[in-house]
């Protein structure tokens, strides 16, 4: 959730809310289901054969309206799916067939725009494994105070602000770039990529990462590469390899593309980073903003109904929705990479049990264990709904991860533990959480370890709260006011890196990595721990330069001399090598 993007005003009104909240053992189970055969297929996710059954039984505007319920992107009345394919041409060739778009594609994944009454088709084409939507991408984001944070001053003072680094920011959306270029919280310089259909898309997030990159490290070499999917993530890993840029900024979430322990299959997120950290790519990740919209457990059944108990008597994780919001949910089960057990998500109003989502996909060996459910409250009102998990035809009972996100909040069961998004839980990725610049306090919304295969995770505790041309002015406290979230504290750490690169341009990503944490102030338990990782991001002490020889010794001004010695670095002294001034 972006929670960035809610103002004072609306925050406060969610916060009220709370007061009124539903009691537990409340939730009433969902009424009014079709028959669950129906509503599963081999190829095509609950989603899509949903907006297939309404487009070829009623119309294609019916199909269209179905997609636009369950949040679906819709354009020129296509909508946006990922094929997952045993041969991508022939994949491609049958979109073009059936009247649709391809837009990318990438390590076997097709993301095209297809009539909606196309759909099925293309799930009877052989060399098509599944049809679904793409991946929901979430920023993890809920001036300049967070560069006197990490000690970047002294470097600036000596003339150490990145130069020579590349740094690319990966994001959902650059909308304000212009302005924040013209206002100089951008260099008019920086490299766009556009992998999303259009940078000023309406989504200002990736101004408001870059421009802290841009503070910490202000002669970085910047380029910012706008994606929309899983698919578009990774054309955009191959052009940071093309063009030889060492650090990778991406403050946005994954969930339900991998088990969470950096084995993800082809054309997944988790696949991506391990081949940018393959060729010596430090990619910082936001750790997320999960920790209280999570909730992990194995499935318990003391009534025997086939619906998930989530406390000895209440079979619904109920959470809030303002009206007019929109809402979705995840789940997934710990049985990858495919799976036979079928576990389904139910979304349905917490008083009466009215359905408004549901996602019901088939698992019979060769889907992935995962469901999604989205929906907007049209009721008209604030309200509040539960998610419920039903075991349709399972005989084991794995560990579960639900995670809700939009705008959905006060989860009833949340489970910190474990909350990373995907990336951040992936050993390929150095993943940032997120403290109060001011107090060096570990924000309730940031994400923690462990990972699923018991890695401590996060790796480093970046600054938020910090004041933004985007997000507004911190105003002196930790929230909810300026730039807050983890999508903070990551670039703060790309831009520490961005210096340290330009400084010691030879730094592999592993020793990158390592010099950060081992400048980092240590907070909570001794040690690296699952909450704030190494601890407090900030920059290794630096102090002026001991020259210790300069050649030739004498001669005219404006004679090139080389300067030898070094820089102390903490306690370190880092070899000038012989430099030339």
């Amino acid at each position: 959730m972006a929670a960035a993007t809610v103002g004072v005003a609306a925050f406060l009104v969610v916060i009220a809310a709370a007061s009124s909240a539903p009691q537990a053992n409340r939730d009433d189970k969902p009424k009014g289901l079709r028959p669950l055969d129906s509503l599963k297929s081999a190829k095509l996710e609950t989603a899509i054969l949903r907006v297939s059954r309404e487009a070829t039984t009623k119309s294609p505007g019916a199909g269209i309206a179905a997609a636009e319920r369950a949040n679906l992107d819709v354009e020129q009345n296509k909508v946006r799916v990922v094929l997952q394919t045993t041969d991508s041409a022939t994949a491609s060739q049958a979109v073009d067939a059936v009247g649709g778009k391809v837009e990318a594609t990438a390590s076997g994944l097709v993301q095209a725009l297809v009539p909606p009454t196309a759909l099925a088709q293309l799930g009877q084409i052989s060399a098509v494994r599944y049809v679904r939507a793409p991946f929901r991408p979430q920023v993890d984001a809920i001036l300049g105070e967070g560069v006197a944070a990490v000690g970047a001053p002294a470097w600036h003072t000596l003339n150490r602000k990145g130069g020579g680094a590349k740094v690319a920011v990966i994001d959902l959306g650059f909308e304000g770039l212009a302005a924040s270029q013209a206002s100089g919280d951008l260099p008019v310089g920086a490299t766009t990529v556009d992998y999303c259909g259009g940078i000023s898309n309406g989504q200002p997030h990736g101004v408001a990462v870059a421009e802290i990159v841009h503070e910490v490290a202000p002669d970085a070499e910047l380029t910012l590469i706008c994606i929309d999917s899983e698919v578009t993530l990774a054309q955009a890993e191959a052009y940071v390899e093309a063009n030889g840029i060492k650090i990778v900024n991406h403050s946005v979430g994954w969930f339900n593309t991998s088990r969470g322990d950096g084995n993800g299959g082809p054309g997944s997120p988790d696949s991506t980073v391990a081949k940018a950290k393959a060729a010596g790519v430090l990619w910082v990740n936001s750790a997320g903003n999960a920790a209280e919209d999570h909730w992990s457990g194995t499935f318990s059944d003391p009534d025997h109904d086939n619906f998930h108990n989530f406390t000895a008597t209440d079979a619904g994780n109920t959470f809030y929705v303002p009206a007019g919001g929109e809402a979705c949910v995840t789940l997934k089960w710990d049985s990858w990479p495919t799976t036979s057990l079928d576990y389904d998500l139910y979304l349905a109003r917490w008083f009466d049990g009215a359905l408004f989502s549901l996602s019901t996909n088939l698992q019979n060996g060769t889907q992935a264990p995962t469901e999604e459910a989205c929906f907007t409250n049209n009721t008209g009102v604030d309200d509040w709904f539960s998610a419920f998990i039903d075991r349709f035809g399972a005989a084991t009972t794995p560990r579960f991860d639900m995670v809700i996100f939009g705008d959905a909040y006060f989860l009833e069961y949340p489970v910190a533990a474990g909350s990373l998004n995907e990336l951040a839980a992936s050993p390929n990725t150095f993943a940032a959480a997120a403290i109060c610049y001011q107090n060096n306090a570990l924000e309730s919304f940031s994400s923690r370890g462990p990972t699923i295969d018991g890695r401590i995770k996060p790796d480093i505790a970046g600054q938020d709260a910090v004041s933004s041309s985007v997000y507004g002015v911190s105003g002196g406290t930790c929230g909810p006011n300026g730039f807050y979230g983890t999508s903070a504290a990551a670039p703060h750490t790309a831009g520490v890196a961005a210096v340290l690169l330009g400084h010691s341009p030879s730094l592999t990503a592993t020793q990158l990595q390592t010099t950060i944490t081992g400048a980092a102030q240590d907070l909570g338990s001794g040690g690296k721990d699952n909450s704030f990782g190494a601890g407090k991001l900030r920059l290794p002490t630096i102090n002026a330069p001991k020259i210790t020889s300069f050649t030739p010794a004498s001669g005219p001004v404006g004679t090139l001399v080389t300067v030898n010695g070094s820089f102390l670095l903490g306690t370190n002294h880092v070899d000038l090598g012989g430099v030339d001034a």
